[in-house]
């Protein structure tokens, strides 16, 4: 890992502690996927929890897992959930799978993502 990537990681530890850990993880275990749109510009990342889960995370700015919800937006005690830690690392060393969507395509896996992640709240 490059120098800088390791100074930065140790900045975030100091920040997230255990997070840190847990996204450093799902990232060498090829939870993170970059989901190319056609056509957009727009990046949209689904990171999988340790169980399998899907999360929907649009950098730095939302996660649609539990912790997000309530420690982020609700109880306003962090900035970020792992998740969004994970996308982050995943998106700086270049650890990441991609997945391309055509328009039709797009729409009904994105149907069906947010199916299974309102089925399971």
């Amino acid at each position: 890992m490059a120098k800088e990537i390791r100074e930065y990681i140790k900045e975030l530890e100091k920040k997230y502690g255990e997070r840190v850990r847990r996204a450093l993880r799902a990232v060498e275990e090829g939870r993170v996927y970059k989901i190319k749109r056609a056509h957009s510009r727009v990046e949209l990342w689904i990171v999988y929890g340790s169980k399998g889960k899907k999360y929907l995370v649009i950098p730095r700015i939302c996660c649609t897992c539990r912790d997000f919800y309530l420690n982020v937006l609700v109880r306003g005690r962090r900035d970020l959930c792992y998740h969004m830690i994970a996308q982050d690392i995943a998106c700086k060393t270049g650890k990441y799978k991609v997945r391309e969507l055509g328009a039709l395509e797009e729409f009904e896996y994105f149907l069906r993502i947010l199916k299974d992640i309102m089925s399971k709240k």
